[in-house]
């Protein structure tokens, strides 16, 4: 048996909708009398009759369960997956994304389950959360996905984790095969639902992470262009002008933080060369959480041949920026840069651990994580980053 118990993976916002989602299912699982007998009147009413479904039914099956075990387990697995894809939807399009693929879920089972089940209900949120796990290897396939193995018979587990395009991959894989072979009679499952649900949840993530790196290329061209345009000013002398570049690249941004280092910008003296202004810009693009403009004031700066300048907070920055925009290995890079070329030593502890993450989590290999967790926890015992690599290593 395998299951899921945490994926590795950052997000900037409180997953407020998967909490209400978890709360309603709870709340009307509650209100239809826990799943006894006194709820199975609401199932012909509410769930999805495959030989009379009507409209209202497709988007309520998905609210009923049958019992407490069908509740906890849609509700762990929505628990797991729902913050990853809230934070890259976004919390509107994330409900609206949920209740219209639990709908086309309840639609697929409609269309494909077996003639002689065509009058039993189908209930349950496991479609709609098939769904969003088919949004997730769309938006986040390298995401680590850690779980536990464990036999029945032997009482043996194992920790292990991967990536999750090979993790989703494989139950969707098992989910195809178990329909293939009729066992949602004898289960009781729904397999139609989960197939149906994730293969309109890939789609939808698909198409979402297309648009995004569309965007991304976009605004990425046109910082490029600006930071250009910002270092000709630079060599030319023009603080003035290199600043007015600046203001008019975050123009869109009501963070104090842009005003604060194009102010700075202006301020500098008139022997400032181009690669401390380029250090200024990359600052200035992490004062504003700005990844992808850090980034490319970092391309900026080696260019220049500045990057000796650079803190390893500055590195480390850089290489989430490139965390966030999927490139790791170029994260990597970056970070064994700082480690090389850095004058600042203070963050050499957090830069390994930021490499042991990049092994462990986005390359992978965690044999060299490992190696590396090792050299911190020897080089910097009594660090906080060294209490972060035992926690690591326990796991």
């Amino acid at each position: 048996m395998i299951l899921p118990y945490k994926i590795d993976i950052e997000t900037e916002r409180t997953p407020h909708v998967t909490y209400a989602l978890v709360a309603v299912n709870v709340l009307v699982f509650a209100l239809t009398g826990f799943g006894n007998a006194a709820g199975e009147e609401l199932f012909y009413r509410y769930g999805v009759v495959p030989d009379a479904p009507t409209v209202l039914s497709l988007f309520t099956s998905a609210f009923l369960h049958v019992n407490w075990v069908h509740l906890l387990l849609n509700m762990f697995f929505l628990w797991l997956f729902g913050p990853g894809v809230e934070d890259r939807l976004g919390r509107i399009l994330f409900a609206v994304a949920y209740v219209a693929l639990g709908a086309l879920a309840a639609l697929m089972h409609t269309l494909l389950v077996p003639g002689h089940l065509g009058d039993i209900p189908a209930v349950g949120a496991s479609g709609a959360i098939s769904g969003v796990m088919g949004l997730f290897v769309a938006v986040h396939p390298r995401a680590r996905v850690k779980f536990l193995y464990f036999s029945e018979w032997t009482f043996l587990k194992t920790l292990a984790s991967m990536p999750a395009f090979m993790f989703l991959g494989f139950w969707f894989i098992g989910q195809v095969l178990l329909w293939s072979l009729g066992a949602g009679e004898i289960q009781e499952v729904a397999f139609e639902a989960h197939l149906g649900g994730f293969a309109g949840g890939f789609v939808l993530g698909i198409a979402v992470a297309a648009r995004a790196h569309l965007r991304l290329l976009g605004a990425a061209s046109r910082r490029r262009a600006e930071l250009e345009r910002c270092i000709d000013e630079l060599r030319r002398g023009n603080r003035k002008e290199a600043a007015a570049v600046l203001q008019s690249l975050a123009q869109d941004d009501s963070s104090p933080a842009a005003g604060l280092f194009c102010a700075r910008i202006g301020a500098q003296p008139a022997s400032m060369e181009t690669a401390e202004g380029c250090l200024v810009l990359l600052r200035g693009f992490i004062e504003r959480n700005d990844g992808p403009g850090a980034v490319s004031a970092y391309i900026a700066l080696r260019e220049a041949g500045g990057d000796t300048l650079m803190s390893g907070r500055d590195y480390t920055h850089v290489a989430k920026g490139l965390m966030k925009m999927q490139r790791p290995r170029l994260a990597l890079s970056v970070l064994k840069d700082c480690l090389q070329k850095s004058q600042d030593r203070a963050e050499d502890d957090h830069v390994l651990f930021e490499i042991a993450r990049c092994y462990q989590d986005r390359i992978p290999d965690a044999e060299k994580a490992m190696s590396v967790l090792d050299m911190l926890l020897k080089t910097y015992p009594g660090s906080r980053w060294s209490k972060l690599a035992r926690e690591t290593q326990a796991q």
